[in-house]
């Protein structure tokens, strides 16, 4: 089975093979790729250090940057802010949360087209902050046949149990729930 494929030195036309000769014997020694891979490094870092740096910024907001809103960085200054404050028996209560909140992230500092301010955008992604009484019912309502006794008995506490689920509800237990800073 013979390809006839042109010898190796003839796959590229010679003028090109003269050309690329000293690079190729330039990339072959170990200095030279040392120093490239170096500087490929340098390149990568660079790109990821102005990406890490800008990739917060808003131009419309009065700080020009929204960084602090998100909950990597902003629960954790919440718990430090209320240590520092002296509010370390109520880390977890939700009312100096938000009072806390409230005194340090400005209104001046939002951009004036954001549907809902920093305190509350910040604080919909804390643990407990959302309404835990509808699913709570929901997996009573769906829970509670399973105590009766016998037939008859689940049938009454299942039509009971209809006024506390209607039939919108039933997703609401699987939902994700909003977190607390830790």
């Amino acid at each position: 089975m013979d390809l006839d494929l042109p010898p190796p030195n003839d796959l590229l036309p010679r003028p090109l093979r003269r050309a690329l000769a000293p690079l190729a014997r330039f990339l072959w020694r170990p200095r030279s790729r040392y120093v490239l891979a170096w500087l490929f490094a340098l390149a990568v870092t660079a790109a990821f250090v102005y990406v890490s740096r800008h990739c917060f910024d808003r131009p419309g907001r009065g700080d020009g940057n929204a960084g602090h809103v998100y909950i990597d960085f902003g629960g954790q200054w919440l718990m430090g802010r209320m240590l520092v404050e002296g509010h370390g028996r109520h880390l977890y209560d939700l009312r100096y949360q938000r009072r806390v909140l409230r005194d340090h992230y400005p209104v001046a500092d939002q951009d004036p087209k954001q549907k809902e301010s920093d305190v509350d955008e910040l604080f919909g992604s804390f643990m407990g902050t959302g309404t835990y009484k509808e699913a709570a019912q929901t997996v009573a309502a769906l829970l509670t046949p399973l105590a009766a006794p016998d037939a008859a008995g689940a049938a009454a506490l299942l039509a009971a149990g209809q006024q506390h689920c209607p039939p919108g509800r039933l997703p609401v237990p699987t939902a994700a729930q909003a977190g607390r800073p830790l």
